[in-house]
């Protein structure tokens, strides 16, 4: 009411009710795609969750309503990707389920803050995402030991060598930014380029030369 932005871990712990919780996660999903479309943005793609414990506790995960949505809005299915989370307990089945309906409509399918107690890389290959998020973590390691930052770098070319491309998160320096980008991470994220905005917002063209520039200047001297 006041327009202040909310989590949506914070959105969705004020709401017990399972129902409730799938109406919201709804409601969530339709605004997000809405004001994309909106927006007009033909050559970005859009980055949307499904609530993972909504999503594992139905039998019929919501990839029809996405599509009903997309449908909607003329937002088109190629320009969307899917986070969704690995979870520990007999969830197989559904996970790759969802996941295969969400690339079969054309979405893109991104494994978020890959690194937890539950991720392994078996399962990398075993279910074919498009995109592995990293947790912050790995980045964090390899700034204080070369053995991490060597690991994160394999890691990386097992994730490459599984067909999917990598995201760094969390990045909040140029610096961290360089390092990702050396270790040959195919995309960043944070608030190094910005904080959260209800709106899309492109850099100015300068900054992205600029950023580049720096960059190049720095990898050549490594």
């Amino acid at each position: 009411n006041n327009g202040k932005l909310v989590g949506a871990s914070t959105l969705f712990s004020n709401t017990n009710n399972d129902e409730d919780k799938l109406q919201l996660d709804r409601m969530r999903l339709l605004l997000h795609i809405k004001n994309f479309a909106k927006a007009a943005i033909d050559d970005r793609w859009l980055f949307v969750n499904i609530h993972s414990k909504i999503m594992l506790g139905r039998q019929d995960p919501d990839v029809e309503f996405l599509q009903e949505v997309l449908e909607h809005t003329g937002v088109p299915a190629s320009q969307v990707v899917v986070a969704l989370r690995e979870h520990q307990g007999n969830y197989e089945t559904v996970l790759t389920n969802t996941i295969k309906n969400l690339q079969k409509l054309g979405c893109l399918v991104m494994f978020d803050d890959f690194g937890g107690d539950s991720a392994n890389l078996d399962r990398l290959w075993q279910l074919h995402p498009d995109i592995v998020k990293l947790d912050r973590d790995f980045l964090e390691n390899a700034f204080k030991d070369p053995r991490a930052k060597r690991m994160f770098y394999k890691l990386i070319s097992l994730i490459h060598a599984s067909g999917s491309l990598v995201l760094v998160e969390k990045i909040e320096t140029q610096e961290e930014s360089f390092v990702a980008m050396r270790l040959h991470a195919d995309f960043l994220q944070g608030r190094f380029w910005g904080n959260l905005s209800e709106k899309p917002v492109r850099r100015p063209d300068k900054a992205e030369d600029e950023y580049d520039n720096n960059f190049q200047a720095i990898r050549n001297r490594c």
